[in-house]
């Protein structure tokens, strides 16, 4: 039996094209994000990302982050590019990946999945990379991203296991 690596995806075309796929549904998706502030917003590019890892490992995920969050910025420039959200993009892939990378998709595991993806790059890693770029200090900028983390989760949850159903037989 033929053992499969980590980029096993990039040599079989199907699996190609489908992370192309969702690189492309990131950068269409990030076109309809919905600014509050410029700390705060609602973005519907996790969808894609989570799927392209959850379906294609950890690899592909880091790919779609990586591509998605550079091209975004191509196609539709808000404010000055900034590598750590390329970063941000690349840990969001590498964690759907870890924790629903053929593993049984139960609603509670997309749901501990969105919250350590929340705490780690939405609360962790952007808010740090908002301070970076902005000069806000990252505590200053905490409880206001500290309170969006109920109403994320739930919008996770709910995307993810209602898109889930269809796109895990790929």
């Amino acid at each position: 039996m033929e053992r499969k690596g980590l980029f096993s995806f990039m040599k079989d075309v199907r699996q190609l094209v489908l992370v192309s796929l969702s690189i492309s549904l990131y950068v269409v998706l990030s076109l309809f994000t919905i600014y509050f502030t410029k700390e705060i917003r609602i973005s519907f590019t996790f969808v894609p990302l989570a799927w392209s890892a959850a379906a294609f490992g950890p690899v592909a995920g880091a790919f779609t982050g990586a591509f998605g969050d550079v091209l975004a910025w191509i196609v539709k420039p808000a404010g000055p590019y900034f590598p750590g959200f390329t970063i941000s993009g690349i840990v969001s892939g590498i964690i759907y990946a870890l924790f629903m990378y053929k593993k049984p998709l139960t609603w509670w595991r997309v749901a501990l999945t969105s919250l350590l993806y929340i705490l780690v790059v939405e609360v962790g890693l952007n808010t740090l990379w908002l301070s970076v770029l902005y000069g806000t200090p990252f505590l200053l900028l905490l409880p206001t991203r500290l309170v969006k983390i109920p109403l994320s989760l739930l919008f996770h949850v709910v995307l993810l296991s209602g898109t889930g159903y269809y796109l895990v037989s790929v």
